[in-house]
């Protein structure tokens, strides 16, 4: 019986072995397989550059490590474009990197688009403007996006609107500097100064008066979520910065789409009314021009992505 026993235990411990090694065996064969897939595919990327000057660094690493120590992005690309030219490669993160400086350059690699190139942005930016974004639409669908902007921000919008600005600006520069004056030896926030700003921007060039305080202060708010979730890492939690800031961008998409469906709705009802000299008027004016001249229609979704691109810039602009 005991010899039994150990047979079987015996049986059973070298059957563990042996599959233990055919695993061990198994994953060293598919590890080398898709090492060696890695490195092809690694190489043929590497060939394609070959007529570009530059230095990919190490195997593993590439330069990674020389960017991580320089200051700063800017003093990393200047050197090398002191070194190779307006056009050099390298290889960072991960990845075969082209950079591309000066005028005439980037000019060729703009307007090929999307012969020879195709841009994009970061995951966690595109889903943060969103797929429907002029930022993220490249060919025809970006050129439907930019006549949008250009027809918006037309000649009779920029002659009203520049003068009320710069009036805008100057009484609250002005408010500063007597402030500043009358409490001398005190600190005030600038960042205060500049949300402050940043409503009556907002409601001059944006929505308007009729939009009321009340979704000025909201949007300032979400605003300043979303922009700092811009600059966060990756994480979509609710307590992360990058998680507000895809909440954020719900809550002023809901309230652009909400404005522009108003304007829409008195444009269906009422005919054209005295012009408002805002960017969400003007909007719904080109979403209906284009609807009865019968030309490409960009959906509601697609101009507030749009929209929310631009009263972004116009935060950032401000603020920072």
């Amino acid at each position: 019986m005991g010899r039994k026993d150990f047979s079987l235990k015996t049986s059973t411990s070298t059957f563990k072995v042996m599959l233990t090694a055919a695993t061990v065996s198994g994953g060293l064969v598919y590890w080398v397989v898709k090492s060696k897939e890695h490195r092809e595919s690694v190489e043929a990327k590497t060939r394609q550059l070959n007529g570009i000057p530059g230095d990919m660094g190490t195997a593993f690493a590439g330069e990674t490590v020389h960017l991580l120590l320089s200051t700063n992005l800017t003093g990393f690309v200047r050197s090398r474009h002191e070194k190779h030219g307006s056009v050099f490669k390298t290889h960072l993160f991960g990845e075969n990197v082209v950079f591309v400086s000066g005028i005439d350059c980037v000019k060729s690699v703009l307007f090929s688009e999307p012969k020879y190139s195709t841009s994009f942005q970061l995951g966690k930016l595109r889903q943060l403007f969103g797929e429907e974004s002029i930022v993220n639409k490249s060919g025809e669908l970006h050129k439907c996006h930019n006549q949008m902007i250009m027809g918006v921000l037309n000649k009779r919008f920029l002659t009203t609107v520049c003068p009320n600005l710069a009036k805008v600006i100057s009484e609250e520069g002005k408010k500063w500097l007597e402030e500043s004056t009358e409490n001398k030896g005190q600190y005030f926030s600038v960042k205060e100064k500049s949300i402050s700003l940043v409503e009556k921007i907002i409601e001059l060039i944006f929505f308007g008066k009729r939009s009321g305080k009340k979704v000025l202060k909201t949007t300032v708010e979400q605003l300043e979520a979303f922009s700092r979730g811009c600059k966060a890492f990756p994480v979509k939690l609710p307590f992360s910065p990058y998680g507000k800031a895809m909440k954020a961008r719900q809550a002023l998409i809901n309230v652009i789409k909400n404005e522009l469906s108003k304007h829409l709705n008195e444009r269906s009802r009422l005919g054209v009314q005295a012009p408002e000299q805002t960017i969400i008027y003007h909007t719904a004016e080109f979403m209906s021009e284009s609807t009865s001249s019968g030309e490409r229609i960009l959906a509601l979704d697609e101009v507030a992505d749009t929209m929310l691109f631009i009263l972004w810039s116009l935060y950032e602009s401000t603020v920072k």
